[in-house]
């Protein structure tokens, strides 16, 4: 658990002693819940990424119109997608460098645009 304090200690919530007791419980769920933490988050962003490319209101003004937002979203829900599937499918041989590129791509553009993922 330690480990993990050095992660709050820039905040002034941690000050509080109240705030560390509460939470400690929270704290060490953490370290076992880093295991394939990859897969997890995955799991977390698929499904409401591909809720928001379905029911989303404009897009990035680095978008000239909404067609190409939703085919960047499409693309980190490739990718998020085949984390998932790479995880839980044992047929590995699917996944080859042309897809690897392909994930790759939608994960630098959910970096990139992770700002505007917002309804």
């Amino acid at each position: 658990m330690k480990s993990y304090k050095k992660y709050f200690k820039h905040f002034d919530f941690y000050k509080d002693k109240s705030f560390r007791d509460y939470n400690k419980n929270a704290l060490r769920k953490e370290e076992r819940d880093t295991w394939n933490l990859d897969v997890y988050l995955a799991g977390i962003i698929y499904p409401r990424l591909c809720y928001l490319r379905d029911h989303h209101f404009g897009h990035p003004c680095a978008f000239k119109n909404d067609k190409e937002w939703k085919e960047a979203m499409t693309k980190m829900i490739y990718s998020f997608e085949w984390i998932l599937k790479d995880m839980y499918s044992a047929d590995f041989e699917q996944y080859n460098a042309v897809k690897e590129e392909k994930v790759q791509e939608g994960l630098e553009l959910f970096g990139k645009y992770f700002r505007a993922l917002w309804d």
